[in-house]
């Protein structure tokens, strides 16, 4: 994380610091590791500068800003609409997704077939503030502001029960669930035909006074 200090004549004070992080981590999906791992990938970065003015041995001006984003990427190993064509599973939406993504199959008396819920993130929060401080005698005097956006946005899960299909087997039809597994014959089904995506932003401003004495 690199740093820097520095100083502009005896009257300001400067410092700046930038930090980055890429993450990878690998996990089973759920209790079937021959699925494969799923991979989770951060990515973190963040900004913070600072100056120090001292107008006058009783007033010293503080200016502070910086920024924060956070990539958060989780994917299974198979590819949506590729796997779909393999298995030649037929009416979901005509216009999947180009993304990770495995049909959740369900068969009574056995462990769910699936991979992990795909999830693509970004949070991003930016912030500046500006303080006076102010000493006189007994008070100590303090006064400022400040404003901070936040913003986030999500693609949520296309993947178990949504987009790439949820099909439930069980004895409807041959008696045993795995027998309908075998013929094809679900006992429900369910896709999800809008995709989901959510943002949200806002901007915050703060004011304060404050005397100690």
């Amino acid at each position: 994380d690199p740093s820097c200090d520095q100083t502009a004549g005896s009257k300001h004070l400067m410092f700046a610091r930038f930090s980055f992080k890429n993450l990878q981590d690998g996990t089973s999906n759920f209790t079937l590791p021959t699925i494969g791992p799923s991979r989770e990938t951060p990515h973190v970065r963040s900004l913070v500068a600072s100056e120090s003015w001292t107008i006058s041995p009783r007033l010293v001006n503080e200016l502070r800003g910086g920024f924060a984003r956070q990539w958060r990427r989780i994917e299974g190993p198979f590819h949506g609409p590729s796997t779909i064509q393999r298995l030649g599973i037929q009416g979901l939406h005509p216009d999947l997704p180009d993304r990770p993504g495995f049909p959740q199959v369900a068969i009574a008396g056995f462990t769910t077939l699936s991979q992990a819920a795909f999830d693509n993130e970004l949070s991003a929060s930016t912030e500046f503030a500006d303080t006076m401080n102010y000493m006189k005698g007994a008070h100590s005097m303090k006064w400022g502001v400040s404003v901070r956006l936040l913003r986030v946005t999500n693609i949520t899960n296309v993947s178990g029960a949504g987009m790439f299909g949820n099909f439930t087997f069980n004895n409807s039809y041959s008696g045993h669930a795995y027998a309908d597994f075998l013929l094809g014959l679900p006992t429900t089904t369910q896709r999800i035909v809008a995709r989901r995506r959510a943002e949200g932003f806002t901007r915050n401003w703060n004011f304060f006074w404050q005397d100690d004495w």
